[in-house]
């Protein structure tokens, strides 16, 4: 082969490599969002189908042998593997004490491991073990109580999704808010006033969904930014 034959074939393959790179990253972009908003459906299906088979509050935390089932007594913010994303002004509910939150002093980019309310969705959704912060999550050794008497048929009859979850296309982390799908006495919010979620904070890493003002406002939480959410109930309901 010639030098100049060489510099032919070189000169095709820039302007190939210019012409398909645009498309290959559209592609490549399209099948992470599809990825993103098939695993939040996937994830929050899951997380209706562990409510229904264990009851509230959602889920039991085990404290002892009679766990407390207690407001107190719930995971708050539910999170898979991956990098905690970063979250800008307004993504919460409004508190005047501690700003924007979700309850309590959870936030959006709080992790496994920095709070007793805060749980790894692997330990409730694929294996029922013990996560981070050593939750028992063995639904089958917990009595449900309720009005008039025990809940029979109540218990962990996983798995619901095939473990590890998560991280999300972009190497951040699913969370919910499954605080909201228990109706709660806490000082700053009722359940049943908020929308539960799952959500991927997208492409840029930044939770944007504002589910106070844009999800009241609306009567059910729209994502904003690159956000993707999978709404599983909430102020509609």
């Amino acid at each position: 082969m010639s030098l100049i034959e060489a510099t032919i074939i070189l000169m095709i393959l820039f302007l190939l490599t210019a012409v398909l790179s645009p498309a290959v990253s559209d592609y490549v972009n399209d099948a992470r969002q599809t990825k993103g908003k098939e695993d939040v459906e996937a994830i929050g299906t899951s997380i209706l189908r562990l409510l229904r088979d264990t009851g509230l509050p959602f889920p039991v935390l085990a404290a002892g042998a009679t766990p407390a089932r207690t407001a107190a007594n719930r995971v708050d913010l539910f999170v898979s593997d991956g990098n905690p994303p970063s979250k800008i002004a307004g993504t919460g509910v409004a508190s005047a004490g501690t700003g924007y939150i979700i309850t309590a002093n959870r936030e959006w980019d709080d992790t496994d491991g920095s709070g007793d309310n805060i749980a790894n969705m692997n330990a409730h959704l694929a294996y029922n073990t013990v996560d981070a912060n050593g939750l028992t999550t063995t639904y089958t050794l917990v009595t449900f109580p309720a009005a008039g008497g025990p809940r029979v048929g109540l218990g962990w009859r996983g798995a619901y999704l095939t473990g590890p979850i998560g991280p999300d296309p972009w190497g951040n982390r699913y969370a919910s808010n499954t605080v909201f799908l228990n109706p709660s006495s806490d000082a700053t919010v009722t359940g049943s006033n908020f929308d539960a979620f799952v959500l991927s904070a997208g492409a840029d890493g930044n939770v944007s969904t504002d589910m106070e003002g844009n999800g009241l406002a609306s009567g059910g939480t729209t994502a904003m930014g690159d956000d993707l959410i999978y709404v599983m109930t909430g102020s509609t309901r």
